[in-house]
Order: structure tokens, then sequence, then C-alpha cells
């Protein structure tokens, strides 16, 4: 199985935390974070791509999905946070190959304060890590 969450979880964390240092970040689905900002990056899809199999067969590439929300709890101005550090990932992402299939707020329904914006990312990976756009 072809694996670079981690790798992808280090960098765009790392980027984000450049200009919100205090975010809170994990790679777990939260419902209601501990605290804000918050940002959770989960992958939702690994699976083989069937055609480039080898004969034995052994995977060659993978189609990767990651799901991107991102929390805050503002008492003004939920949306501009979540959009601006949106702003920050989706350069990471496409930065590594990954095409943005939606970005669009989550109705969050264990604590309609808190706003929510979800975005889901998508690429094909080899399995020599090298990352192409779908």
């Amino acid at each position: 199985m072809i694996d670079i969450f981690n790798i992808i979880f280090t960098y765009v964390v790392d980027i984000v935390k450049n200009e919100y240092p205090t975010i809170f970040t994990t790679s777990d689905l939260v419902p209601v974070p501990t605290s804000f900002p918050c940002l959770a990056i989960v992958e939702q899809n690994n699976y083989t791509m069937k055609s480039s199999l080898t004969q034995e067969p052994r995977e060659n590439h993978a189609y990767l999905m990651y799901q991107i929300d991102v929390f805050s709890n503002k008492k003004t101005g939920k949306r501009s946070e979540c959009m601006a550090i949106f702003d920050i990932v989706d350069k990471a992402m496409q930065d590594h190959g990954f095409v943005r299939l939606f970005l669009s707020p989550t109705p969050n329904l264990e604590d309609a304060s808190i706003y929510r914006m979800t975005g889901r990312y998508e690429a094909v990976v080899s399995n020599d890590l090298i990352i192409y756009r779908r």
C-alpha cells in the first residue's frame, strides 16, 4: 500500500503554523475541537489504480483523497478566518500535486456556533512517491 499521509500532514501543518502558530492540528475527525482555530487532515480514500498493477499483482499507483476541515469559533469573522487558513492549505496541497475536488461550509451539528469549512483533495501517487494530478 502506498502511504504518504505523514508526509502531507507534516508539510501542510508546518506551512499553516508559520501563519497561525497556535492553531490546533489533528489527524482525527473531530466534531468539536478542543481549541481554535483547528485544522484536521484525514485520509478519506486510498485505493489501487488497477490499470497499473504488475503481474504479481503489485500496486504501482494509488488514488489518494484527503479531507481537510478548518474550524473557527470567533464571534465575528469565522468564515474569513477559515478561508484565510484554507488559502494556505490550498496552495500547499497544489504544490504537492493535489487537486481540490470541493470546498464548502459544513454544518457543525455538535455545536452550531462553530464554523466549519471542508475541502477534499485528490491525486495519484506512484510506489516511488511521485504525485500526479488526476
